[in-house]
């Protein structure tokens, strides 16, 4: 295909977003949310994507995805594929019919450090939360997108290490999402109970502005719509129902208020998170992972944070330019491989100070060389 005929898939939003060809997307979760999310995202010109998912298409799930008829009984990462492949050919897909937590530890890693962005739409708490560690870890921003039963709600979390709170952080340990769902994976989670497709779609196209907006970065006015919401808050709960939670009594007093409905939350940073808190812990001990971002770190010639917090844009990172946006005071933590064992015992910290908003290293022992890592 040509580089015309490329160009003309996206010639009605090239105005509001960057050139999205060379960028690669690992969605986690192929149903209901991620399947259209994955769509969505094609249609914007994203060239690349890792797929994740163990289930199989089944009929009910035609109703809540992009699946047909002739996918039934297929892989939904295969189905997914060609779904994705039908609206642009050219399009590079990886498929992973599994679980993400049963796939090896460097496998995880390869997957999540080659991403300019991960969506987590397996809607499962257990691997939110791993993915939500690994990315974390790995400088790869997010965006988490979950459906609450019956799609009556949803929420949105969008994390850009290390500028955002993560994603524990934005959603801390309330159990009101967590008792409001099943345990499946995708689609396959819901398919038991009573939700429209356009419900969903609701939560999913919040989601997938975010997701828009950080592939493009902050020159460009989905980038500066995202930006702006960034510097603010990082957690969205979208309501479908006007009576679902606590949205009826929030709103009973405005006037003109139906669903859908939404609440933007403003997330603080847990000190003490062992994700994105002053002394964040490692979620493996894997030597290879440390490899692959000192190897991504030496590929795009980043010496002072790790290249995987960059969205590379015109005239500046997205991370750097949102860190403008917000706190240069502690919080804006960014970490660096120790310099005598290439990182393979744990990571030292730098923070930006706030009367000069310069990067300072703080002297912390790294894990493995017991002080020889020590950075003065």
């Amino acid at each position: 295909m040509t580089d015309s005929a490329a160009n003309s898939r996206t010639a009605r939003v090239e105005a509001l977003i960057a050139p999205l060809r060379n960028h690669h997307v690992v969605v986690i979760g192929c149903g209901s949310v991620g399947s259209h999310l994955a769509d969505i995202l094609v249609r914007h010109g994203v060239g690349a994507f890792t797929l994740v998912d163990p289930d199989t298409v089944e009929a009910p799930n035609l109703s809540r995805s992009v699946f047909r008829n002739h996918d039934v009984g297929q892989s939904k990462v295969q189905a997914l594929s060609e779904h994705l492949r039908a609206i642009d050919p050219s399009a590079n897909v990886c498929q992973i019919a599994a679980p993400l937590l049963q796939l090896d530890e460097d496998t995880i890693t390869d997957v999540i450090v080659r991403a300019d962005l991960v969506i987590a739409a397996t809607d499962d708490p257990i691997a939110q939360a791993a993915i939500n560690h690994r990315c974390y870890a790995l400088g790869v921003p997010a965006v988490f997108a979950s459906l609450y039963r019956g799609a009556e709600a949803g929420e949105i979390v969008a994390t850009v290490p290390p500028v955002t709170p993560c994603f524990q952080c934005a959603v801390g340990n309330t159990t009101t999402t967590d008792a409001a769902r099943t345990k499946d994976y995708g689609t396959g989670r819901i398919a038991a109970e009573t939700a429209l497709g356009a419900d969903i779609l609701t939560v999913v196209s919040v989601a997938a502005k975010h997701a828009i907006g950080l592939l493009s970065g902050a020159n460009t006015p989905a980038g500066t719509t995202t930006l702006t919401a960034l510097a603010r808050h990082n957690l969205c709960i979208v309501a479908t129902s006007p009576e679902w939670g606590w949205f009826g009594a929030l709103f009973a007093g405005a006037a003109g208020q139906f669903a859908p409905q939404a609440v933007w939350h403003t997330s603080t940073r847990n000190p003490q998170c062992p994700i994105c808190g002053e002394h964040p812990v490692a979620p493996l001990p894997s030597f290879s992972r440390h490899q692959l971002v000192a190897q991504r770190s030496e590929a795009t010639n980043d010496s002072t944070t790790r290249a995987t917090t960059d969205i590379p844009v015109t005239g500046g990172s997205f991370r750097t330019l949102l860190g403008e946006t917000m706190t240069k005071g502690g919080d804006d933590m960014g970490k660096k491989l120790c310099p005598a064992c290439n990182g393979s015992g744990g990571l030292y910290r730098e923070v930006k100070e706030q009367s000069t908003g310069k990067w300072t290293k703080i002297r912390e022992t790294c894990k493995r060389c017991k002080g020889a890592g020590e950075v003065d």
